[in-house]
């Protein structure tokens, strides 16, 4: 999937994402029951990106689950839990990695 981002802000990476992981569990939940493992990402040591991600991994995660409807407790809990899992599915670019650190250097 190639996306086209305007701006690099978290509201817009959070589009991007919330459309791949639709993409994602349209596609694959044929095929296998879980389609998580296809969530993972390499992404830059961007903060946008990062937090595009986590948010749009955890309303993903709620609109399938319909929680909505819960108490904000139990949500907020939700809510943590599922940013922990999203933080499982992010990897850091090894590149850009060596990158910053030969700019800092």
């Amino acid at each position: 999937m190639i996306t086209v981002i305007l701006k690099e802000d978290k509201v817009h990476y959070k589009e991007h994402f919330k459309y791949l992981f639709q993409w994602i569990d349209d596609h694959c939940e044929s095929e296998t029951k879980n389609c998580d493992d296809f969530y993972a990402q390499v992404i830059d040591f961007s903060m946008a990106e990062k937090r595009g991600f986590i948010d749009a991994f955890i309303e993903h995660k709620l609109e399938k689950i319909k929680l909505s409807s819960y108490f904000k407790v139990l949500l907020d809990s939700h809510k943590t839990i599922l940013e922990k899992e999203a933080l499982a599915f992010l990897k850091g670019c090894q590149e850009h990695y060596k990158q910053s650190i030969t700019r800092i250097a």
